[in-house]
């Protein structure tokens, strides 16, 4: 067909392209275009790099059909022939155009393999097939390879749908001369991109004359829809099944071979054979009207199960309804994504001034903003979302907690019998000239100092604990505030690293000088007293409740042994009383200097250091940014940018 004949047969006139086939669209009201629209912009902005979009996928084996069933929604040929025909994701958007004088117009939109863009407006249809043959030409190896970018066709006209579909590359089973051996394995990996995203609708298109259990594309929309929820199956070519066999086909429209929610459509396609003979897409339409009104099996098929307009409504249908679901989910995910790059963007700061001052003043502000989060911490400030281990001030209050409960673990016990046998011996080893029943101070204070002294090691392991806690905070900080200069980071980490394992070792000496403190056994209020008070209580009313099972009618004397006892268990009772009074002032004061040295004097000393090292001009020289920081910041504010279009978008709904 010559490109007169072409136009007089399709194109002529406004009129005579509404007489080229039935309108798809009566059924729609105003309402569908918007929500179309909404998501061909939102995928225009490449939101669906972000977060996944409604889609239908068009998937199908090779020769099932898939091209001609695409030209017939659309009106349109497409590239046909034997191999792998569709090289690359197309994306096509119709617009159906309601007005009194529609004209018939179609955009073609790709990057090419260099990068380079390239955009082809047409304004008639006979130009897309070798237009998309040249787009998938300059996106792929010639024919021998495929390519993953989309190309986008957008076609406007009054006897299109309002429906967006991409159509993907027939599955491969065995690759030609010129292909990659893995060219099935690169095009279902294709697929998978696409249809594992629970937001795409998948369309099976599947020939009617095969065995549909058989075909690679209801096998995939099964392992990826298992249990057929977002699939909808288009049987191709009913005019090629076997004699005999259309009640098998019946069953597999009807829903009954293999059970897919949305169902199954049949349609009837114009074959390789009406286009050699030059048969218009008018009359391919009236031809499959005609086929299924008079086919003795297929004409008792309900109208949702029949025909390309079937088709088309039930697709638009479909999308619509899949796009208004999911909107609200769009907007708050949108938002989130929104908040999240912002603040990366903040972080990361503005691209780096040219001058040596301006170099300056950005080493100045990160230092200031490194130690204004790190005092945030510090004092529990949590004013912003964080991991758990970055909420210093609750971690470390943890350990806090896990030493006292090691400390006043350390409290001599009643039933520690080897302990009661100690202070028997120290009792023979310290006794002069006292008589029974004296508290030897001597023997008692040594006592106290080893007991006492066992506290030690806890707070020392406390304060291992909390420095390791710190540590992995501030090279977090250290990463996220200066990571994007290369020469400064290690600067900055030896800096506070040897601040770090400064006070670490100011607070182990503070340690140690409060357990040497410890050992001077002192106590100003009554607090002993009441303890060992209330200890002698209890352990009176034991005794008393044990001599009451005894024998009144014997009389009791105080052997050497029960005396010695008596003594050891009343130096064990103020042995108890003082640990008392000692753990408490411990596991006060062991946190107290700890939290003191390790995250009051530790950030002061930092933060004057830091903002000494970021006011000297000489520093200045080494700000460089990272080359992949350049490049994440302007990822980042391309995703920013495109997102922002978006939340306005979606703000309109």
């Amino acid at each position: 067909m010559d490109n007169e004949e072409f136009d007089s047969q399709e194109r002529s006139t406004p009129e005579a392209q509404r007489e080229t086939a039935p309108s798809l669209t009566q059924a729609f009201d105003d309402q569908v275009r918007p929500y179309i629209d909404l998501i061909d912009n939102l995928r225009a902005y490449g939101l669906d790099k972000d977060v996944g979009l409604p889609a239908v996928a068009v998937i199908g084996d090779q020769s099932s059909g898939k091209s001609s069933t695409l030209e017939a929604i659309s009106g349109i040929q497409l590239p046909r022939g034997s191999g792998i025909v569709t090289r690359c994701p197309l994306e096509l958007r119709m617009k159906c155009d309601r007005g009194e004088s529609p004209v018939w117009s179609s955009k073609l939109t790709y990057t090419d393999k260099h990068g380079e863009e390239h955009c082809k407006v047409m304004d008639h249809p006979e130009a897309v097939e070798g237009a998309v043959r040249e787009a998938q030409d300059a996106m792929t190896d010639g024919d021998a390879g495929i390519s993953s970018d989309l190309i986008t066709l957008e076609v406007t006209s009054s006897s299109v749908p309002d429906l967006t579909l991409i159509d993907l590359p027939g599955i491969a089973r065995v690759a030609v001369e010129g292909q990659p051996l893995d060219i099935g394995d690169q095009i279902k990996n294709l697929i998978h991109h696409y249809i594992t995203k629970q937001e795409t609708i998948i369309l099976v298109v599947i020939p009617s004359n095969v065995d549909i259990a058989t075909t690679e594309a209801l096998q995939l929309s099964q392992l990826y829809d298992k249990h057929g929820e977002r699939s909808l199956g288009v049987l191709t070519k009913p005019d090629l099944i076997d004699k005999g066999a259309e009640a098998q086909v019946l069953r597999a429209v009807n829903n009954q071979v293999i059970h897919l929610k949305k169902g199954y459509t049949m349609v009837k396609c114009r074959g390789q054979a009406a286009v050699d003979k030059k048969q218009t897409l008018q009359e391919a339409i009236q031809d499959e009207k005609d086929f299924f009104e008079y086919h003795d099996k297929f004409r008792d098929l309900s109208q949702e199960q029949r025909g390309i307009p079937s088709l088309a409504i039930k697709l638009t249908t479909e999308l619509v309804d899949q796009i208004k679901k999911i909107v609200p989910e769009l907007k708050k995910d949108v938002k989130m994504l929104l908040d999240e790059t912002r603040e990366k963007l903040r972080i990361l700061g503005e691209g780096l001034p040219e001058s040596k001052e301006g170099r300056q003043s950005v080493l100045l502000e990160t230092a200031t903003n490194f130690t204004s989060f790190l005092l945030m911490l510090a004092r529990g400030d949590y004013a912003t979302k964080m991991t758990p281990d970055m909420r210093l001030l609750t971690v470390i209050r943890k350990k806090f907690d896990t030493f006292g409960i090691q400390a006043k673990g350390q409290a001599p016990r009643d039933g520690d019998i080897s302990l009661i046998e100690d202070i028997k011996e120290q009792i023979q080893d310290y006794r002069g000239r006292e008589l029974p029943n004296f508290i030897m101070y001597p023997m008692f204070e040594a006592l106290v100092r080893d007991v006492v002294s066992k506290m030690k090691d806890p707070s020392i392991y406390c304060l291992k604990d909390v420095d390791k806690s710190i540590e992995k905070v501030l090279n977090k900080l250290c990463e996220k505030y200066f990571g994007r200069f290369p020469r400064i980071i290690g600067e900055v980490k030896t800096i506070v690293s040897e601040l770090r394992l400064s006070a670490k070792t100011t607070t182990e000496e503070e340690l140690h000088k409060q357990f040497e403190m410890e050992a001077l056994i002192y106590s100003q209020d009554n607090t002993y007293l009441q303890e060992i008070e209330a200890i002698q209580i209890k352990r009176a009313q034991l005794k008393a409740k044990q001599q009451k099972q005894m024998d009144y009618s014997m009389p009791v004397y105080e052997t050497p042994e029960k005396t010695e006892q008596t003594e050891a268990e009343h130096i064990l009772d103020a042995l108890k009383a003082y640990f008392k009074v000692a753990s408490r002032r411990v596991t006060d004061m062991a946190p107290m200097i700890i939290r003191y040295q390790m995250l009051e004097v530790l950030v002061k000393n930092i933060k004057t250091e830091l903002i000494k090292y970021g006011a000297n001009l000489e520093n200045a020289t080494n700000v460089e940014e990272d080359p992949y920081v350049r490049i994440e910041r302007a990822n980042l504010t391309e995703k920013k940018e495109r997102l922002v279009r978006a939340e306005m978008e979606l703000n309109k709904f």
